[in-house]
């Protein structure tokens, strides 16, 4: 379907655009979610696939509500039992029909009507690209405030596998997918605390990646969140995991540069654990670095790598160290 135009697709289906709900106990905010959806100018249909993962709170009887208001543009996909984030997302994703498919987290929520029609609109005219995102207002909801938007930085209008393989910089309620056939999922994907990035990943393997500069939607971080309820070596636990995933399931992805990334992870947290006086926690880490030798070498930061095994496995040497540097820079000063 790559090649298919516009007005072919729409004589084989209806939907151009399939929009992609996953949801979990997201009572709260779900209607929000789904308005900002219903919202969307565009000159094509759209059809809502809401894959719905057994909620224990109200999040079902809404979804519900919204299906019977509009029976001819959604459409609940209900477990029968909970199958975890990945796997619904995953089910949810198959049964789209668009040529195109929008993700949106039932905590988040869409800013601009015309998020939909600007993705296609670049993806109908880049047809190189499978992957289309924005940047997006970052919400902390229990102060009720915005802080600053993400990604935070100046990012290219095409870029590759290769830079996503270094950051990954796509917000999942801002992507839109080319709707081809990816790689067949890896069983271990479904174990995974996050499948977001993995799944980018599955997709840049088959085109370049799209960015547009408007912020067009809203990432909700709250303390109910899958991911940001994590701390701070939790969050990096959960992206090494994921990294690792896509380095030993996924084939054809750039080792050199995700081994780099990968011993960059494992050196970060075995740091955070030496800040907390678990030098065995950080030895252990550091141990399983190792497995990626052969990428040290193009670490960039080789000083970070000396710096951080001196604190491991010789502490007393590196204060030692330490407190002579800052001796030395207090007399200089």
């Amino acid at each position: 379907m790559l090649d298919l135009l516009l007005e072919d697709v729409m004589d084989i289906d209806p939907f151009l655009v399939s929009v992609c709900v996953i949801t979990y106990n997201h009572e709260k905010y779900i209607r929000q979610a789904l308005e900002s959806i219903l919202a969307q100018t565009t000159s094509f249909p759209i059809e809502i696939l809401i894959g719905e993962d057994c909620s224990t709170d109200g999040t079902r009887k809404i979804i519900l509500e919204f299906e019977k208001r509009y029976p001819e543009r959604i459409r609940a996909i209900l477990s029968k039992v909970n199958m975890g984030a990945n796997r619904n997302l995953i089910r949810t994703l198959e049964d789209c029909k668009g040529k195109y498919i929008a993700v949106l987290e039932g905590d988040d929520y869409w800013l601009s009507p015309l998020k939909l029609q600007k993705q296609v609109d670049f993806l109908e005219s880049h047809p190189e690209c499978t992957i289309c995102f924005h940047p997006v207002e970052v919400f902390f909801q229990e102060i009720g405030m915005k802080r600053g938007v993400w990604p935070d930085y100046n990012v290219d209008e095409i870029t590759t596998l290769t830079d996503l393989i270094k950051n990954n910089y796509i917000p999942t309620c801002s992507v839109m997918y080319r709707n081809i056939q990816i790689n067949k999922i890896p069983d271990m994907y479904y174990d995974l605390k996050s499948g977001d990035w993995p799944l980018h990943v599955m997709y840049a393997q088959l085109g370049n990646i799209g960015y547009l500069a408007d912020v067009m939607a809203l990432y909700r971080y709250h303390s109910t969140g899958v991911f940001s309820r994590l701390n701070f070596v939790q969050k990096l636990k959960t992206a090494l995991m994921a990294r690792e995933f896509v380095y030993s399931q996924i084939p054809d992805v750039p080792k050199k540069e995700l081994g780099v990334v990968i011993i960059n992870n494992y050196f970060h947290i075995a740091n955070l654990y030496c800040d907390q006086n678990n030098i065995s926690k950080a030895r252990e880490y550091l141990r399983r670095s190792l497995s990626y030798l052969a990428y040290f070498i193009y670490f960039p930061d080789k000083l970070y790598v000396a710096k951080v095994f001196l604190r491991t496995f010789l502490p007393g040497m590196f204060s030692y160290i330490f407190s002579k540097k800052r001796n030395f820079l207090k007399r200089d000063s």
